[in-house]
């Protein structure tokens, strides 16, 4: 019963997150008098100029969001508590990457420690969930581990290896040497004969928070197909 419920809070809840950022990026050009870009801007930027009664809803959402995103990990592990600790330690980094990507969401790179900070801790948990999710799937391919349920061993062996793709993935943001140069500006010169910088078309920084943030879902969906063959 509890991964459905999972299921559902979590639709429900992504169905939300999409809104509010498909209503942010349409009303982006109007603040900002540039197009959102997933390759140049940073999710804070969603959130950046808004003032009052705005940015109190907008901020209100995103908590509603990411928590109902991490009771949703937590339900749709519930079943599985008891039978490893193993469970406890995908729920436990479940929730703190949807915790950390909330700040992630917030946080100008204004305070670039921080924010730097945030990313780290936000891309670490992610990789460390996914990790452990790896593991878990091991527990659906031996049939002799004594779930007191029936898995069938392909769910395994698939979830794994989407598993292994997502941690390769997430390995070449963290290697791609252009992050250490990540706040590198093009120079542009002006019809006027002035120069001017400009973000380049791929600031691999927002490009980087973007993927992690996707791949953190993704690994929402990993469990689901686990709990959701029994």
């Amino acid at each position: 019963m509890y991964p459905f419920v999972a299921l559902g809070c979590y639709l429900a809840t992504f169905v939300l997150f999409l809104i509010i950022y498909l209503v942010n990026i349409r009303s982006f050009k109007d603040e900002y008098g540039d197009k959102f870009s997933f390759f140049r801007h940073f999710p804070f930027e969603l959130d950046q100029e808004k003032k009052g009664d705005r940015k109190f809803i907008y901020r209100a959402l995103i908590i509603l969001v990411f928590t109902l995103m991490g009771v949703s990990y937590i339900l749709a592990l519930k079943d599985y508590f008891e039978y490893t600790t193993l469970t406890y330690v995908i729920a436990i980094f479940g929730v703190i990457s949807y915790l950390s990507l909330f700040f992630l969401a917030i946080i100008d790179t204004r305070y670039v420690k921080i924010h730097l900070l945030v990313f780290g801790l936000n891309f670490l948990s992610t990789l460390a969930n996914i990790i452990s999710i790896a593991f878990y799937a091991f527990y659906f391919i031996d049939w002799k581990f004594p779930f007191a349920f029936t898995f069938p061993s392909w769910v395994g062996y698939l979830v794994f290896a989407l598993a292994l793709v997502f941690i390769i993935a997430l390995l070449i943001i963290m290697i791609n040497p252009k992050l250490r140069d990540w706040a590198r500006l093009e120079k542009q010169v002006n019809g006027d004969g002035t120069i001017s910088y400009r973000r380049p078309k791929v600031f691999i920084l927002a490009l980087s928070e973007w993927l992690t943030i996707l791949i953190n879902h993704l690994s929402f969906v990993l469990i689901l197909i686990l709990v959701l063959t029994v």
